[in-house]
């Protein structure tokens, strides 16, 4: 079995939307499973120490996929990696890692979804580009309130939330479904995925057949 071991929710979703795209396509082995374990934030990797040994045990194989961040939230890609690094050195643990968006540069899981969206759309991005500039701009130095800026979090679930919706996808959304696998909203295909794809790949590959 993969266990592939996320930051939160929304990369669960997205993520399993992404491999059962990769299985339609025929890139990937569909004879492996897997599963996803939510670690709320790379900080808590050793608090599933059991689950990532007990799966290598069993000839399985673990996969790691969180944010690089950057070095204004005490992130950044070279600091990140080695940061998980050392805690998969202490600990003995067994796993491949990957930090979104490509594996190689600093940022995050919103930026490969800001990479991914469809570009017929991509107007809907710069208006919210243009709302964060516009709030900037009343944070004087003298101003009595200082606004807070939107968390990036919220560029993508402002870019959701503009599309009609029948009510049961109103409902989905509510739950955090982005609706992944709907190409008017996602380039599943995008050159900015294929880091990810071809990590995913080593992974389904390695495992020829389903042996636990």
């Amino acid at each position: 079995m993969i266990k592939i071991f996320v930051e939160g929710k929304g990369d669960k979703i997205f993520l399993k939307a992404y491999i059962e795209f990769l299985l339609k396509e025929g890139h990937l082995n569909a004879t492996v499973s897997f599963e996803f374990i939510d670690l709320k934030g790379w900080t808590n990797i050793e608090t599933v120490n059991n689950t990532f040994i007990e799966n290598s045990d069993f000839g399985g194989i673990n996969l790691v996929i969180l944010d690089a961040d950057h070095p204004s939230n005490q992130g950044g890609y070279t600091k990140r990696r080695i940061d998980i690094e050392a805690i998969k050195s202490k600990n003995a643990l067994i796993f491949d890692l990957f930090l979104f968006p490509n594996n190689e540069t600093d940022g995050d899981f919103e930026t490969l979804l800001e990479a991914i969206v469809n570009q017929k759309h991509n107007g809907l991005l710069k208006c919210f580009t243009a709302y964060e500039d516009c709030i900037a701009k009343h944070n004087l130095p003298d101003a009595k309130v200082i606004y807070n800026l939107p968390i990036r979090k919220s560029k993508i679930y402002s870019y959701i939330d503009a599309f009609p919706k029948s009510r049961s996808e109103k409902e989905k959304f509510k739950l955090g479904d982005y609706f992944f696998a709907n190409p008017e909203l996602w380039n599943l295909y995008s050159a900015s995925l294929d880091p990810l794809k071809s990590f995913l790949l080593q992974a389904f590959s390695a495992l020829k057949s389903e042996r636990i």
